[in-house]
């Protein structure tokens, strides 16, 4: 788990701290409103973005589930988020919001399309067009897809 402050339309860093994000999603939202507080240094922020490892619903802030941690399935994120803050929060997984950093403030802000993948435990693919999500039907369009990645080892033994 980890949370930034970011500050003006540039995108730069004033503070960056990392976390475990324990083993139930109760425990999870507990380090993420203390990282965030201990961040944010009772200021209030403009805007909050949260990038969840796992599918969510954007339109209404709540997550689908994690394939990591139990408990969050239909979790209201963004509600729990703005009550706590008093600030607009949008959610959205972790392969469309390193999309959308990447082509606001990283590898692929000159360009118009960018195809991004996520690959970790699982591959996720993100397609962002002059710095939008195409998005589609029930969100589904948004991630290209996902399969598992399954590594497959030869090995070249000497005897």
């Amino acid at each position: 788990l980890s949370a930034a402050v970011v500050s003006g339309e540039v995108g730069e860093w004033e503070s960056h701290r990392r976390t475990e994000s324990g083993t139930q999603a109760y425990e999870s939202l507990e380090s993420i409103l203390d990282l965030s507080h201990e961040l944010l240094k009772g200021r209030k922020p403009a805007a909050i973005g949260v990038s969840f490892g796992g599918p969510v619903i954007v339109e209404t802030g709540h997550v689908v589930r994690s394939f990591q941690v139990a408990g969050w399935d239909n979790f209201p994120l963004q509600s729990k988020l703005q009550s706590e803050f008093k600030a607009p929060v949008i959610i959205d997984n972790d392969a469309n919001a390193a999309a959308l950093g990447e082509a606001r403030f990283g590898a692929g802000r000159d360009c118009k399309n960018l195809f991004y993948i996520t690959a970790s435990y699982r591959t996720e693919k993100s397609f962002t067009r002059v710095r939008q999500h195409i998005g589609g039907a029930q969100n589904c369009a948004r991630q290209g897809g996902k399969s598992k990645n399954r590594m497959r080892v030869k090995r070249a033994d000497n005897h």
